[in-house]
């Protein structure tokens, strides 16, 4: 997948690519919230797992997980200096398209409750808050689950 508005291409991750996951992350998040090297091996072996590219340099990626008729999003990363760019808004256009393509009739995810900003990334694209889980995180630290339901609106982004 590419984008004409600016050079960032989608591609699955394979064996090869699972220690950059493992750098990106540890620039990305708290050493505490990093997935260990064995989560983020086995989403890159069942093909879940993609990279987000600019200028063929590794930025972002994220983890998806299907169950039943629903698509979770796992972990979904960008590097800070690439935010506010249009990358994120490209990236999750494309995780929508490609969710409904394959047939998925909605689209969950989990986040902080004390993380406005990526809340209001997603409310950008119509996700709701579902529910508010207690101590998700941590005990103290709470999550929501947010949905994305298709509408003739929002379904191919």
């Amino acid at each position: 997948m590419n984008s004409n508005k600016v050079n960032i291409e989608i591609k699955k991750l394979n064996k090869n690519n699972i220690k950059n996951i493992v750098r990106l992350e540890s620039k990305m998040f708290h050493p505490d919230e990093c997935f260990p090297y064995h989560t983020i091996r086995l989403f890159i072996i069942r093909g879940n797992a993609w990279g987000v590219y600019y200028n063929r340099e590794l930025i972002g990626y994220y983890f998806l997980l299907p169950y039943k008729k629903r698509m979770r999003i796992y972990s979904i990363g960008l590097l800070k200096e690439y935010r506010n760019k249009g990358i994120g808004t490209f990236v999750m256009e494309n995780i929508l398209k490609y969710s409904y393509e394959q047939g998925y009739h909605e689209i969950s995810l989990e986040v902080r409750t004390d993380n406005t900003t990526a809340i209001n990334f997603y409310k950008k694209f119509d996700f709701i808050v579902v529910e508010r889980l207690k101590d998700y995180y941590e005990k103290g630290i709470d999550g929501y689950r947010m949905y994305h339901i298709p509408t003739s609106r929002n379904k191919t982004a």
